[in-house]
């Protein structure tokens, strides 16, 4: 990996070790991005992966500038599954927690998505919380989370913005679960366009500067 490129996320949680992933860390200026994804699970006699915990989660974060989490996710690190919005908020606050992290996305599937960053100047914890796109039905969901993590490194690479790498994140994640593949996002219109017809009064505050609350 090239210097200043980010590193993303674990597939079947064998892939990287904590000490491989320290070593890299201390050898380079990169922005690395961690998805939780299947770290926290073992695999078993039969070789289905199983949920195990992740007990040094924190320092598994304190390796990488940003995180991405489900709510399950959430529950394998820290044993509870964030259910309210004040749980929403509590959990990506406690992710954000660990000094390095910038920002730290919970994705909640057909319920949308919570960012939580320190990338405001004064460097405040912030809270954004992005509501899934409507108006279509869900077809197929398979790989929302690995579009959503594309599209909110590159835009935060891009701009150094948290809140329109989150809305730009949740806009490719809810078009892909419509269904359709690769052939049908390329397809759509730029999202940009998609995300100021799904959240024109978000996108609008965004573009002049809000961060969050």
């Amino acid at each position: 990996l090239r210097t200043r490129q980010p590193i993303a996320h674990t597939i079947n949680g064998r892939e990287l070790t904590l000490e491989g992933l320290s070593r890299f860390r201390a050898g380079s200026r990169a922005w690395l991005h961690l998805d939780i994804h299947n770290l926290g699970k073992k695999l078993d006699d039969t070789g289905r992966l199983l949920p195990s915990g992740l007990p040094d989660w924190r320092d598994w974060l304190a390796q990488v500038n940003t995180v991405q989490a489900n709510e399950w996710e959430i529950e394998l690190l820290t044993g509870r599954k964030p259910e309210s919005e004040m749980e929403l908020n509590d959990s990506a606050l406690e992710l954000l927690s660990v000094p390095t992290v910038q920002a730290a996305a919970i994705t909640i599937g057909g319920r949308g998505d919570i960012v939580a960053h320190r990338m405001a100047a004064d460097a405040t914890p912030r809270l954004l919380r992005f509501p899934a796109l409507t108006g279509f039905d869900a077809v197929d969901t398979t790989g929302c989370g690995d579009c959503f993590s594309s599209a909110f490194i590159v835009e935060l690479l891009k701009s150094r913005n948290p809140a329109r790498a989150g809305l730009v994140a949740t806009v490719l994640s809810g078009l892909n679960a419509r269904g359709g593949g690769l052939e049908a996002l390329a397809s759509d219109v730029s999202l940009d366009a998609a995300a100021h017809h799904t959240f024109p009064d978000m996108t609008d505050r965004i573009a002049q500067g809000w961060l969050g609350t």
